[in-house]
């Protein structure tokens, strides 16, 4: 299994352009202790996901902060 998931989308303003994306998926820890007086302690990490995108469009030019804009917008990510 994988932490690192790579996708490609088209461009959502030309449509021709594949754009990159490298998602690292969130990840849950838990961790117990134990000691001789019955009190233990359970820690508990998470991270959250996080996606990392190509710069720019190589068909129509539009940079990473344009597209992950009109993505959001329409609730893709």
């Amino acid at each position: 299994m994988s932490m690192l998931d790579y996708e490609y989308w088209p461009c959502p303003f030309c449509g021709k352009g594949t754009i990159e994306l490298m998602v690292k998926k969130g990840a849950f820890s838990a961790k117990r202790t134990a000691c001789r007086a019955g009190r233990g302690v359970t820690m508990r990490r998470s991270k959250s996901e996080s996606v990392i995108m190509s710069d720019a469009c190589p068909n129509c030019g539009k940079k990473d902060e344009e597209m992950e804009r009109k993505w959001r917008e329409e609730g893709l990510i």
